[in-house]
């Protein structure tokens, strides 16, 4: 895999002289061209995170908390994969200031929610967020506000008449050491590179005009302030040190998994990297205190220019979300977690960790406000869910295990573990607390479950296989493994005790179905293949395999016993499908590509490749004989699109990203990249020919 670096621009600090605090606007509107757009609110502490925090903001580089004292510390993950030291701080703090109160103002549309832990008096619920925080009377006459953006956090001071700016000293712990180079910038030594605060730059304005006044930073043991030249203090004085890594890139990753669309909302569920409160004894800071993995579901507007409401899912190890699903009941999520302490498992089903890594099942409240109850599943080995989806009363998860004691399966259409990985089905109720029915899926080699969907009173599954015999595939509409890894899909009676048809799918290569969808007797299977002689691609819209790995889609009939077509998707280089949705008469389907020649992009709302991997979404007749249209998704680096999803609005599609340029992202949510991999999720029309995108930045803070 291919990685992009960024240069980080971290923070932004304002200087403002001024008689009254209304001459803000005229400064903003002229710097608001050099500054990041997309701001990031704070999040107030209400017992998340460590106690001297007030608020803290998720940023391009990290978290910035602002502490009760008025005290900024700003942590920074590692870049380099070589480098022993995980994450390094750095903090500021006024020298002889008077801070009586911490305070947040502007408060912000987006709420957060916090289930992690056992320990309900510790999950937080609907959390407010502030645009603004304010630090208040740091010296006489002197006042001093924060903003945060998605690449820096500044910080904006008011000098009333008679106060004196050289009374503003600020003193910078953490840093091995501080100094001015010959540039007149600033810069702090710190174990993961060099922190750069650039040579600052003073002006006032008169109306139209900028008026530029001589600035420079005043060093001294560990601390800066600023000398400045002649100006009319009668008048508005800026000053705009910026603060800039210099070392490259950055390991803070989200990832997005699935998505559920509704006409009212977006649910889009991952996992993203955490990062715990640094200590406030910078001594010696070699000490790995890098935080964990919580699963994420976030809610958007329909058209993704809102982020409504965040909630974090877990405990305190690592916790993946991989699939979501709503009901009248809920919003549930599913995957996998080694946390001993997950939130709320107390009545459930299984209430303790069985093995090193269980599944997970959670149903929280539509507004994601509240956590109703969640359970773990599996037994003493690991299980990794992969997929949800909810028929009536019914919650049904599946993914794979290595456990051959998995709970329930006494009753299953497969009561014994088969070989190596074994793929799993669970059935529970509504609310968690009752596991009804297991069952194993597999052979003697390795099987894995990676998509279902439950129709009427049937539960399909599709994923991969190396085991040269499962059960019931004797009247399968393909009935003997082909390459080392073979596609398959199986069907189950909804009390799943019974096994109704199984069907391998694919050529004499490796094959993987990663997706599956229904409607009516058909049943229509997406995924990726080596496999140059796939089945039933003679009459497809691609009948010839494309390159280095082609996406294929499949249709089947819902006895699984005939094979009615399939198309090869791909150009010249290699492909992945990932998605599948139909809508009508067609048939969507979307992953990522390396091909520059993808077909069917003409006229697609990206028509260009953008980078290294770009996201696709493919638009097929039903039949899978044409192929109408195609788009890619992406910027100059990395994307990968990992779910699909159709309303009346458009096509949404949702995944992660490394560009720093994805496109139309300018009314989106969140408009600049944050840092490592970033969350997507974009709208396009139903004929593929227009995008709307947002790019969302979201991050846990454990206690």
């Amino acid at each position: 895999m291919k990685r992009f670096s960024h240069l980080f621009c971290l923070s932004v600090f304002y200087l403002m002289l001024c008689a009254d605090t209304n001459s803000h606007a005229a400064v903003s509107n002229e710097l608001g061209k050099k500054l990041n757009t997309i701001q990031v609110p704070f999040i107030v502490n209400k017992g998340q995170t460590a106690n001297q925090v007030k608020f803290y903001a998720k940023t391009f580089y990290g978290t910035a908390y602002i502490t009760v004292k008025g005290e900024i510390v700003y942590d920074f993950p590692k870049v380099e994969e070589k480098s022993l030291t995980e994450r390094w701080s750095l903090k500021e703090e006024f020298i002889d200031a008077v801070i009586k109160s911490v305070n947040g103002e502007e408060e912000a549309i987006a709420k957060v929610s916090y289930f992690t832990g056992k320990n309900r008096e510790k999950w937080k619920g609907n959390i407010p967020t502030y645009g603004l925080v304010t630090i208040g009377n740091v010296y006489k006459g002197i006042d001093c506000k924060l903003r945060a953006y998605g690449k820096n956090v500044e910080k904006l001071f008011y000098i009333k008449p008679g106060a004196e700016p050289s009374e503003i000293r600020l003193k910078v712990s953490g840093a091995r050491s501080l100094k001015k180079n010959n540039r007149g910038d600033l810069e702090a030594e710190t174990g993961l590179g060099t922190i750069t605060f650039m040579k600052p730059v003073a002006y006032q304005v008169s109306e139209n005009r900028i008026e530029t006044v001589d600035v420079a930073y005043a060093v001294d043991n560990g601390s800066y302030g600023f000398t400045i030249g002649e100006y009319d203090k009668s008048r508005v004085l800026v000053i705009d040190p910026l603060l800039q890594a210099t070392y490259l890139g950055g390991n803070v990753s989200d990832i997005a998994t699935s998505m559920s669309v509704t006409d009212s909302g977006i649910y889009v569920a991952g996992y993203t990297n955490s990062a715990n409160f640094p200590g406030i004894d910078y001594a010696d800071q070699q000490v790995n205190h890098s935080g964990n993995t919580d699963a994420f579901v976030a809610l958007l507007s329909p058209d993704l220019k809102t982020l409504v409401q965040v909630a974090y899912i877990g405990g305190s190890s690592t916790d993946y979300a991989n699939s979501i699903a709503l009901s009248r009941s809920g919003v549930y999520v599913a995957g996998g977690t080694q946390s001993t302490d997950f939130a709320g498992t107390e009545q459930g089903a299984q209430q303790t960790l069985s093995g090193e890594f269980d599944g997970f099942a959670a149903l929280l409240s539509h507004d994601l406000t509240t956590l109703a109850g969640a359970t773990y599943f599996g037994g003493s080995s690991d299980e990794f869910a992969n997929v949800t989806a909810v028929s009536g009363s019914n919650v049904y998860i599946a993914g794979y295990t290595l456990s051959t004691n998995f709970a329930g399966t006494e009753h299953g259409a497969q009561q014994i573990h088969g070989g190596d990985y074994d793929g799993f089905v669970v059935r529970l109720n509504s609310d968690l607390r009752i596991l009804i029915q297991a069952t194993y899926i597999g052979g003697s080699g390795r099987d894995f479950i990676n998509a279902m969907t439950v129709y009427h009173s049937t539960v399909y599954i599709t994923g991969h296989t190396t085991s040269p015999i499962l059960q019931k595939t004797a009247r399968g509409a393909q009935q003997t493994h082909g390459g080392f890894f073979d596609g398959f899909v199986a069907s189950l009676n909804s009390d799943l005790k019974t096994l109704n048809q199984t069907t391998y799918l694919g050529g004499s290569s490796d094959d993987v179905a990663t997706a599956i969808a229904v409607s009516g007797s058909n049943v229509y299977v997406a995924g990726y293949t080596h496999s140059t002689n796939f089945p039933g691609t003679k009459h497809g819209a691609q009948q010839t395999y494309g390159g280095n790995n082609d996406g294929f889609v499949a249709l089947l009939n819902s006895d699984l016993k005939k094979l009615i077509r399939a198309t090869y998707i791909g150009g010249s280089n290699y492909e992945e499908a990932k998605a599948v949705a139909i809508s009508g008469s067609n048939v969507y389907v979307a992953g990522y590509t390396l091909s520059s020649d993808f077909p069917g992009i003409a006229h697609g709302a990206q028509h260009t490749h953008g980078g290294d991997h770009d996201g696709f979404v493919a638009l097929l007749k039903s039949d899978l004989r044409k192929l109408i249209q195609a788009t890619y998704i992406g910027g100059n680096s990395y994307e990968e699109t990992k779910a699909l999803g159709v309303s009346g609005s458009g096509i949404y599609v949702a995944g992660y990203t490394l560009s720093t340029d994805f496109p139309e992202t300018t009314q989106g949510a969140q408009q600049e990249h944050g840092g490592d991999y970033d969350v997507f999720v974009g709208i396009l029309s139903s004929d593929l020919g227009e995008v709307r995108t947002s790019r969302s930045r979201l991050q846990h803070q454990r206690q």
